[in-house]
């Protein structure tokens, strides 16, 4: 295969629960699924040993991103960009290349990232491209997604790129090591949400580092994952689960961006029936009694907020 499109999916946390620390980094039980917004990732092979790699931004097709390799990729940030440098070390996409090169090898290619999903939002952003470029590259060499040594890749890359490389509606507990996927045919529960974002954006490192000040104990479980699940699985009764969905880290990234809390309320004004913060922040979901609903929240907020999506979750 020469060329590959792959739609790489973003995620919202139905749940996010800190049990803990476990080699210096969180432990987490967090019910997480898939929506419709997504990343674009386009593979194409070179004649030559050159990996390059550009950002686009969906609606301008300008790029913002642009880097070039051999050995060594050159990350390079556009002038006038808001935020500080990246590292080449810290690029997603470069890391998902070469761990897939050291495991499985490849010759030159060409990744096009066409960016639809805000950064800094906890709707997944840098693991979805990480996790498509890696399906992408499998797709290419006929490498089977679900096969285990993929999986390992993916676990080097991120601890959240385990379950995007496959996306759907999962358990996720551990540092992002277990995953329990479940059938979309065993759970019916379906919602219609509006995401909200405002200008702003939370690293989740420093999330992380907040929360352990407000929580000495490093550890809070605001939601029920276990009535969570048995909610959407019956599906009849999907919004008696918003009950039980919560985020640990809302009150640290609130900290951090004082926007989420207005955006949680511009979503309660236009409607929402539950608000949350999806990860580790700074985009809000707001769960919505019809279709209707949301695509009214959706045409007030864009007169507000810097990013707003609707979309329907099916489980």
């Amino acid at each position: 295969m020469e060329l590959c499109e792959i739609k790489s999916n973003a995620k919202i946390n139905l749940s996010l629960n800190i049990t803990g620390v476990r080699s210096n980094l969180h432990t987490l039980d967090m019910i997480v699924v898939s929506v419709d917004l997504a990343d674009t990732i386009v593979i194409s092979k070179r004649n030559d040993k050159k990996v390059v790699i550009k950002y686009w931004n969906e609606k301008c097709r300008v790029p913002f991103l642009v880097s070039t390799a051999t050995n060594e990729i050159d990350f390079k940030r556009p002038v006038g960009d808001a935020e500080s440098g990246i590292s080449i070390k810290n690029c997603s996409v470069t890391k998902s290349i070469n761990q897939f090169k050291n495991k499985f090898g490849f010759g030159g290619i060409n990744v096009e990232v066409i960016k639809k999903i805000p950064i800094s939002a906890g709707l997944g952003g840098s693991g979805v491209d990480a996790a498509g470029a890696l399906r992408g590259l499998a797709q290419m060499s006929g490498i089977d997604v679900d096969c285990k040594e993929l999986k390992e890749v993916a676990s080097l890359v991120g601890s959240d790129v385990p379950y995007l490389l496959k996306g759907g509606l999962a358990r996720v507990r551990g540092v992002g090591d277990e995953v329990e996927f479940f059938n979309n045919s065993t759970h019916k529960a379906d919602f219609n949400i509006v995401i909200a974002k405002s200008d702003g954006g939370v690293l989740s490192k420093d999330a992380y580092r907040v929360f352990d000040k407000i929580y000495p104990s490093k550890s809070f479980s605001p939601s029920d994952n276990d009535k969570l699940l048995n909610y959407l699985k019956i599906g009849e009764d999907s919004f008696s689960a918003l009950e039980y969905m919560g985020n640990a880290l809302t009150k640290a990234s609130i900290k951090l961006d004082c926007g989420i809390t207005k955006t949680l309320e511009m979503l309660k004004l236009a409607g929402a029936v539950k608000t949350l913060m999806t990860g580790s922040g700074s985009a809000c979901v707001g769960f919505f009694n019809s279709e209707d609903m949301a695509k009214l929240a959706t045409d007030k907020l864009q007169k507000q907020n810097h990013f707003v999506y609707s979309c329907r979750v099916f489980l």
